[in-house]
């Protein structure tokens, strides 16, 4: 529905431009009498006006899609799209399903992150020592226990294992 409603207002306008411009050309060239120039001058102006307007519509629908892109590239899902104007009473429905996606990102991301502090509540509880670390030697996380074994308030890579100890150090990062 959304999508007809842009396109019958591009076509509407595309139609305003031609028929304005047409008009002019038609009133100019073909009539050319005083009044008939003056006719083609206004409906030259009404047609660039048209075609600012067509413009201007194309432009915020852009970049309200590029907000929209945005919001999801860097999961900045705090972002709401609200018709506040003339022009995004034509929008209502994209806005609703637009703030509808950037919702259920916003559960998604929740969930998880409740599911993260979950397990590593479950980590500390646990006593044996535990790290888990990525492909690059990165440490994600490592338990109390664990901490308490290499006897390292902070660690950020295994490479400070080294100074620790080398043998453990040699096992992590095989």
């Amino acid at each position: 529905m959304v999508f007809n409603r842009f396109q019958l207002q591009i076509i509407i306008y595309l139609i305003g431009i031609c028929l304005s411009f047409t008009t002019a050309l038609y009133l100019i060239l073909v009539i050319g009498n005083f009044p008939a120039v003056f006719g083609g001058i206004l409906s030259s102006i009404v047609g660039i006006i048209l075609f600012k307007y067509l413009y201007l519509f194309i432009a915020k629908t852009n970049r309200k899609l590029q907000r929209f892109i945005d919001s999801i590239k860097y999961s900045d899902f705090v972002l709401k799209f609200s018709s506040d104007d003339k022009l995004d009473k034509n929008f209502k429905g994209l806005n609703d399903s637009f703030n509808s996606i950037l919702e259920a990102f916003r559960k998604e991301r929740t969930s998880k992150e409740e599911n993260l502090q979950y397990l590593k509540t479950i980590l500390q509880q646990v006593n044996t020592g535990l790290m888990v670390v990525h492909s690059d030697g990165s440490i994600v996380l490592l338990n109390d226990r664990a901490r308490k074994i290499i006897n390292l308030r902070r660690i950020k890579h295994i490479d400070e294992l080294k100074s620790v100890d080398e043998r453990l150090y040699k096992i992590l990062s095989s």
